[in-house]
């Protein structure tokens, strides 16, 4: 399979296989965009609009982690390189380790609030993976990681570029969430903590001379 590693033998989690996305990455539907152009503090989501009562949640992305997401859209649409699977350092990986984070661990109430927030996060990204976050050139590779790990949800699979990319889809889904106000505000702060804790060490996520390679010839005329 392009772009895969030997996977181990211990993923017997149920498979969360998302349907396939739109044909083209540059359309519109569920498909995966080109990065939005910054504008003040934090990422574009799409403009403000009422919804159960409330502006479209705006997800701030920390300065350090927007050029990431260039430089994952260059490498895989212009490039022509995919991203390594499974993933040296997967999503769920990313996820534990920020639960274990000393300073997660100070208190009962932040234990329990950081636990919920990646639970959600994982629920999310193994949800929308397969319908929002792939590119055109990706999705053969995604065909080919579900048919060798029927098993295995994405976030054992998948690694920080695409986690990364969830970020983008955060705000739309927060907005029509059934969360009170108050709820969606606490949970809107340790979200921002943990795209903090990332935006400090960007290599949890991915590095490019390591995470990313080219995809073989044969690989490229199935993803046109």
């Amino acid at each position: 399979m392009a772009a895969k590693r030997e996977q181990q033998d211990d993923h017997q989690v149920t498979s969360s296989r998302g349907s396939n996305q739109s044909e083209n990455s540059t359309s519109g539907g569920g498909m995966m965009q080109p990065p939005p152009q910054e504008k003040g503090r934090g990422s574009a989501v799409g403009p403000q609009k009422e919804s159960l009562g409330r502006k479209e949640v705006q997800v701030h992305l920390p300065t350090a982690l927007r050029p990431l997401l260039m430089q994952d859209w260059e490498l895989v649409t212009l490039r022509r390189k995919l991203f390594t699977l499974p993933a040296k350092k997967t999503v769920t990986v990313i996820l534990t380790e920020y639960v274990t984070f000393q300073p997660n661990c100070q208190t009962q109430d932040k234990r329990y609030a950081v636990s919920a927030l990646v639970a959600m996060i994982k629920e999310y990204f193994d949800l929308v993976l397969g319908t929002q976050l792939l590119y055109k050139f990706e999705k053969q590779q995604h065909a080919e990681v579900l048919a060798c790990y029927p098993t295995c949800q994405m976030s054992q699979i998948y690694g920080g570029a695409h986690l990364l990319r969830l970020f983008q889809h955060l705000g739309p889904m927060f907005t029509w969430s059934s969360l009170s106000e108050d709820s969606l505000d606490v949970l809107m702060s340790h979200l921002q903590d943990f795209l903090e804790y990332l935006a400090r060490d960007t290599s949890r996520l991915f590095t490019a001379a390591t995470d990313y390679q080219l995809a073989p010839a044969e690989y490229q005329p199935k993803a046109e």
